[in-house]
């Protein structure tokens, strides 16, 4: 019978794992809300950026800011929805990360375009609107490890450890 062994990520004899990490080009919040009725409980649902066939001809440059939207249901029948889109083209309303409230009218412009690009989805709660608005957008990264496992060392990496996930994006995935 065999003991097993945990290793820091400093440990000699796993000098061989070699990182590399890649910034990629997008951004991302999460929002929590509860699952919407319009929406199945116990399936992922995917909506593409739709802002190319709602521009507005006297705004180009905002109009086209668009994003995506990728809802996870998590156990406690809350909705975690990731939205991201490029870093260069933030979209308008997901740009307050400096407010204390969420204004009447950033509800209003919020739900309208929530309503407009994904009917679907329907319109957020106010309190899952205040956290979207508020929160600190990340970075999208990639990483590249050069092995995943060492037969040396008799480790292999599995599971989570293979693959970066920002903490942001499980509220509650983690758990099944």
């Amino acid at each position: 019978r065999r003991s097993l062994q945990t290793y820091s990520a400093s440990s000699p004899s796993l000098n061989s794992f070699k990182t590399e990490e890649i910034l990629l080009p997008w951004q991302f919040k999460v929002m929590a809300q509860p699952i919407p009725p319009t929406l199945e409980s116990d399936a992922i649902h995917a909506f593409p950026d739709m802002s190319r066939f709602f521009a507005k001809p006297q705004q180009p440059d905002q109009s086209r800011r668009g994003f995506s939207l990728f809802a996870i249901p998590t156990v406690n029948q809350q909705l975690a929805t990731v939205i991201n889109w490029k870093r260069d083209d933030t979209p308008n309303f997901l740009d307050h990360s400096n407010l204390s409230d969420v204004t009447p009218e950033l509800q209003r412009e919020v739900e309208e375009i929530f309503e407009r690009q994904y009917p679907s989805f329907g319109k957020p709660s106010l309190e899952a609107i205040g956290q979207l608005v508020r929160q600190r957008a990340s970075n999208i990264r990639k990483v590249r490890c050069n092995c995943y496992h060492n037969t040396e060392a008799r480790v292999a990496l599995l599971g989570d450890a293979v693959h970066a996930t920002d903490a942001t994006w499980v509220r509650g995935n983690d758990r099944s």
